[in-house]
């Protein structure tokens, strides 16, 4: 049996490896001593690797903090503006907060040179997408399925989820699912409304929507509105525009509209 001494001295050794550890732990990692979150060679290997990081571990649409090689901080938009070439991967550091950080690697010629290439289609749609955030919503004037007319006037002090599909899209269609649960979620919510706007006749909107349901009042439009007004060449795509009538999202990514709307947005918005 041990002394009360030596018992002592054992717990007092075990508190104060403990104490130093956490310590340690809640100590601040600089930006040049950070770890990438998942390897820069994990990442590239191919398509699905890098689609992989981008949907579970890239969040691009909400605050973060950029570098560039140098680790110079740099703006969102020249991030966003390098991601887009093609040449450069926004590699996610692991820090010890609740903040995101990225670091901009160039990618050398070890990575395939189509994957480059999706990856800077991919970039360059986000780069064009946040170009149009902070620009004015064009004008609108349509009439949904049932005949209730919504346009910049009568939509003032509201937050419009919009989203631009047609009845072929089978991206557009399999989000469904989860835009309806959404809807669901705000059904309380005279401050928010959910617009979809289709290119389609209103006698194949209604043909279609016997068999598909969707909770957002649904706009048949000219094809022109949508590719040439709102500039939508990718579908889906998703709008979030303030009760100003100022767009304040742009994304071909439900979730990320999801994400947009719990994390507060909503209320910012509306309250603008």
């Amino acid at each position: 049996m041990k002394s009360p001494s030596i018992l002592t001295f054992t717990i007092s050794l075990i508190l104060t490896v403990f104490l130093a550890c956490a310590e340690n732990a809640s100590q601040p990692i600089s930006i040049r001593d950070a770890e990438p979150l998942i390897p820069a060679s994990s990442i590239l290997k191919n398509w699905k690797t890098f689609a992989y990081y981008q949907s579970d571990y890239m969040p691009l649409k909400g605050k973060f903090h950029a570098y560039d090689s140098n680790y110079n901080e740099i703006s969102k938009d020249q991030c966003l503006r390098l991601y887009s070439t093609g040449a450069y991967l926004p590699l996610r550091l692991n820090l010890r907060n609740d903040s995101i950080y990225y670091k901009m690697i160039r990618m050398d010629d070890s990575v395939p040179g189509n994957l480059r290439y999706q990856i800077g289609l991919l970039g360059q749609r986000y780069y064009q997408n946040f170009k149009r955030e902070g620009t004015r919503f064009p004008r609108f004037n349509f009439e949904d399925m049932e005949g209730t007319v919504y346009n910049n006037e009568n939509m003032k002090g509201k937050t419009l989820v919009v989203k631009c599909w047609f009845i072929h899209c089978q991206a557009c269609i399999a989000e469904f699912p989860e835009l309806n649960k959404m809807v669901n979620k705000y059904k309380g919510r005279d401050d928010i409304i959910f617009l979809s706007m289709a290119f389609d006749s209103k006698a194949q909107l209604r043909n279609f929507l016997q068999k598909r349901g969707f909770s957002y009042k649904v706009l048949p439009v000219p094809e022109t509105y949508i590719s040439d007004t709102l500039g939508v060449s990718i579908y889906p795509t998703h709008f979030i525009v303030d009760g100003k009538g100022i767009i304040r999202m742009v994304s071909s990514n439900a979730h990320e509209i999801e994400v947009a709307l719990e994390e507060g947005l909503n209320d910012e918005l509306s309250h603008q």
